[in-house]
């Protein structure tokens, strides 16, 4: 798990997502309120799918493939709340890798924020982190 967590705030613009998330090299951010709890995730998925590839089907299976599963289209907009999936799927601190693996796998996602009991973010767990935590063992 990474502790160490780049997020952005509702309201802030999609080219501030962007520049954060291809400065630190991370494919997602939490999008957190006034009161720094979760209200979202905003991930390179989230742009793909707002892109509006109206191209050949080969080249929209390419970018479904990216994204790992079909999402509905988003429009662009202009602020993170425009684009971001709102509710992300979470955990807390004590939940089980196992636990996160399946919901990982079931999903179709890359990530999981875990956050403590005031849905305050406390850390990330993303397919990256799953070799490393093999080799742990």
């Amino acid at each position: 798990m990474s502790t160490n967590i780049i997020t952005i705030e509702q309201g802030r613009p999609l080219s501030e997502a962007a520049a954060l998330m291809g400065e630190h090299n991370i494919s997602g951010l939490p999008v957190l309120d006034s009161e720094k709890k979760l209200i979202g995730i905003i991930t390179e998925a989230d742009f793909i799918s707002a892109m509006n590839v109206d191209a050949h089907p080969h080249i929209q299976d390419f970018f479904h493939s990216i994204i790992r599963r079909r999402r509905s289209k988003k429009s662009m907009g202009t602020i993170v709340d425009d684009l971001m999936t709102t509710k992300p799927l979470t955990l807390k601190a004590d939940d089980t890798l196992q636990r996160a693996i399946e919901i990982m796998d079931r999903n179709k996602i890359k990530r999981i924020v875990i956050v403590n009991e005031e849905n305050h973010v406390q850390g990330i767990i993303s397919r990256g982190d799953l070799p490393k935590l093999f080799l742990m063992k």
